[in-house]
């Protein structure tokens, strides 16, 4: 399924004058098919997704009267991102400031465009890797996680990573990660899969993180105490 079809349904059709059905947005791709976006669709896990805030043309142009017409060039990452969902997904997170790390490797050729992130905030890559821990901003849904997803695909498209929001960020005294309550993503170049099962986000944390083991240390300097002796590491 492509990331746009969770959002919305989409037809694609030669003949603009033939759609009888109504429709929210619309658009046409430089091989002149119409595409046609309407809400609606059923699907459970967007339920409460407000795609306004996260498709910029669409939030800018929310005022407007619908139909709106959107410039295919603003909806062609949505189309080209492939999403897979492993297994049933809690889309909850409780807490305030979960935990996002990532690991993984890119061919070096990111783009500078400048991206909003709700759950990234910035997309720092280290000798042609991506690779940061970072505090969630408050109290994320997993759309935001998602959508973030996206946009960093866009940045670096070419990319072996992996993503994993921990509910529960690790504090003084802990060992080591709990993966109790996370949820991953794994991107392949424009393929990402929504994992769930916490045993096989850490066995995917566990090889991530050994081929591509961090070398941002902020994270781990606010949770360790030097002072007692506690020194935490990813």
């Amino acid at each position: 399924m492509k990331l746009l079809e969770m959002c919305f349904e989409v037809d694609i059709l030669k003949d603009y004058a033939s759609y009888s059905k109504p429709y929210d947005y619309w658009s046409l791709d430089s091989q002149g098919n119409y595409l046609f976006l309407s809400y609606g669709k059923d699907i459970t896990q967007m339920d409460k997704i407000t795609i306004e805030s996260h498709i910029p043309y669409i939030y800018e142009n929310s005022w407007s009267d619908k139909p709106v017409f959107i410039p295919y060039e603003e909806l062609e990452l949505y189309l080209s991102i492939e999403i897979e969902i492993d297994g049933s997904t809690s889309y909850e997170f409780s807490n305030k400031y979960p935990l996002v790390c990532v690991r993984g490797i890119c061919d070096g050729r990111c783009s500078k465009k400048d991206t909003d992130f709700y759950c990234f905030r910035d997309v720092p890559c280290t000798d042609g890797r991506p690779d940061w821990n970072v505090y969630s901003a408050k109290y994320p849904e997993f759309y935001d996680l998602l959508f973030d997803v996206a946009n960093f695909i866009g940045v670096c498209p070419n990319t072996d990573s992996l993503i994993v929001m921990f509910e529960y960020p690790p504090c003084e005294g802990d060992r080591e990660l709990s993966f109790d309550y996370t949820i991953a993503v794994k991107i392949a170049g424009n393929r990402v899969t929504v994992i769930n099962d916490c045993t096989k986000i850490k066995a995917l944390y566990k090889d991530y993180n050994a081929k591509y083991p961090t070398k941002d240390r902020r994270i781990e300097e606010a949770i360790s105490n030097p002072a007692t002796g506690y020194i935490f590491r990813f």
